[in-house]
């Protein structure tokens, strides 16, 4: 992300992406409940969301869509983070940390 956007995660499971201004650029929603965390990829073409549905969701930022959702955990899932320009970690309340490759990735 070249900094001129920023994402916020919401109790209402919606993951929102603003302009600097405030002026909301997209809504991404698929989670059922609370977003935990949200990370850019280093390149800031996907977000990565982690909700008390105990999914992670990769979004593509310039449509809005999710382009895959993972359910590893038990339980609650707490953060999230990209590992490499295709690999991620989440981590949750059931003690478990996993980390995937994403094929869907593109240079």
């Amino acid at each position: 992300c070249d900094g001129s956007l920023l994402a916020t995660g919401s109790y209402d499971g919606y993951a929102r992406i603003w302009t600097t201004e405030g002026v909301l650029a997209s809504t991404l929603g698929q989670h059922k409940g609370p977003i935990f965390a949200l990370k850019w990829n280093k390149r800031g073409n996907y977000i990565l969301s982690a909700g008390v549905d105990r999914t992670t969701i990769i979004w593509d930022a310039s449509t809005g869509q999710c382009t895959q959702q993972f359910s590893f955990h038990d339980a609650p899932a707490l953060d999230v983070d990209w590992q490499t320009n295709n690999s991620f970690a989440s981590c949750s309340t059931d003690k478990q940390i996993h980390v995937q490759l994403y094929n869907g990735y593109t240079e």
